[in-house]
């Protein structure tokens, strides 16, 4: 299959090509979050200062301040945790340590060790409205208070996260990214965009009708794609294929992705988390994916994706940061060869 330079989305040319057909029109209402950005992923950790030492030398800036936090819980107990954000151009991820045993952040340690636990959306509307309207649709309202600027709403146990909805006047919180490299010098990761956050999820279909009713839009459209690459040596099953589909929050999409067959990247992550659960941060690399990779694994992560000179890659960060990045972009030693 002819690959494109430009994608926003996972392994797949596919999506990529045919994305503008089938993504989901907005749905309108005051209790709707189809329309609200994408802006940041927050990730749980056991230990606070290494994990900022280890997203600061992976990603390419000083060390994030901790801070320490205490909030409100709805059912009027104090939440404490430790917080530091790592800020990129378009998007941010939150590092938070559990300090007190009770709480979301305790919980998903507790459940899925360091990971994903939620995805923040900027909301323009009322938060008491969309999060009584998530919590009708399933969700368990988990922090945050009535007439407040925040609130986390649980749905993992059917769209495999916490989404957390939040004022915009919050959700612009920025610092300063890691400056971009000379031309001649591969950019800090930390200094390149996001496009996308992934799911590996159980059932594609199943997950894309949830979302649908939970974020008020159409369901987006499941294709499947049969040309699944990996690096050499790889231990996946190369007669496993994906069923998969995308949509905009914002200016960056979310992606799900179903493993038909296994061992896939996919399948483990779904085995591993116990069902659906958000998997991957995307990053757009441009045209240095050969050199991306290879920084990449010399600072610890596994190459579980993509082909040599291909368009797209995983890079596993599971162990060290919680999360995947998948890289999204163009080989320069496959371009030239053409």
């Amino acid at each position: 299959m002819q690959q494109v330079s430009t994608r926003v989305g996972a392994p797949v040319a596919l999506v990529a090509i045919a994305a503008a057909a089938w993504l989901p029109a907005r749905a309108e209402g005051p209790a709707q979050i189809g329309t609200s950005p994408l802006i940041h992923a927050g990730v749980v950790v056991s230990n606070i200062e290494e994990t900022s030492r280890q997203y600061a030398r992976v990603m390419g800036f000083a060390p994030p301040a901790v801070n320490d936090v205490s909030i409100d819980a709805p059912n009027g107990q104090k939440v404490t945790f430790k917080l530091a954000t790592v800020y990129m151009p378009n998007f941010y991820i939150e590092l938070v340590q559990p300090v007190s045993k009770n709480g979301p952040y305790a919980e998903h340690w507790q459940k899925h060790g360091m990971s994903i636990q939620h995805l923040g959306l900027s909301l323009d509307g009322d938060v008491d409205a969309v999060r009584a309207s998530l919590e009708q649709k399933g969700g368990r309202w988990t922090l945050g208070t009535k007439g407040g600027r925040y609130a986390y709403v649980d749905l993992h146990p059917t769209l495999g996260t916490t989404f957390e909805i939040i004022k915009p006047s919050m959700a612009g919180r920025r610092g300063a990214p890691p400056s971009a490299a000379p031309c001649a010098a591969l950019p800090p990761l930390g200094s390149l965009p996001v496009t996308h956050v992934g799911f590996a999820v159980a059932d594609a279909d199943k997950a894309a009708r949830g979302f649908a009713d939970v974020f008020g839009i159409p369901a987006p459209q499941v294709r499947d794609y049969k040309d699944s690459q990996y690096p050499p040596e790889s231990r996946w099953n190369k007669e496993a294929y994906l069923r998969l589909t995308m949509w905009k929050q914002g200016d960056l999409g979310i992606e799900l992705i179903q493993s038909i067959g296994g061992p896939t990247p996919w399948s483990e992550y779904v085995q591993k988390q116990k069902g659906t659960a958000a998997q991957h941060i995307a990053i757009n690399v441009s045209d240095r994916m050969d050199e991306t990779i290879r920084d990449l694994q010399m600072k610890g992560g596994k190459w579980t994706n993509g082909k040599p000179g291909g368009n797209y890659a995983y890079v596993d960060f599971m162990d060290a940061l919680g999360v995947v990045f998948e890289l999204n972009g163009t080989s320069k030693a496959t371009a030239a060869a053409r």
